[in-house]
């Protein structure tokens, strides 16, 4: 299902509320970046409190792990070493 009104938030007294409250995230998120360049200039933190605060938490879910990947090949050619990365 889409995070729509009804299913993941509703509004009371013109308050959003989450309804996913029993549900927890892991975010895996790709950037086309090196991965050292989003870390340097903080772009790594803002992405992941950005889906934490607006996305995740909104719908009253809890993040539980977040991992962000640069250097992304659009082509493909390093997606089976991005994919060897991934930890639960």
């Amino acid at each position: 299902s889409n995070l729509t009104r009804g299913f993941a938030f509703n509004y009371v007294n013109s308050r959003p509320v989450g309804l996913l409250t029993d549900k927890t995230v892991t975010l895996l998120s790709t950037t086309g970046a090196p991965t050292l360049v989003y870390k340097i200039l903080g772009v790594n933190r803002r992405l992941k409190l950005m889906f934490k605060k607006q996305i995740i938490e909104f719908c009253g879910m809890k993040l539980k792990s977040s991992q962000i990947f640069g250097s992304v090949d659009t082509s493909g050619k390093n997606t089976d070493e991005i994919l060897s990365k991934i930890t639960f």
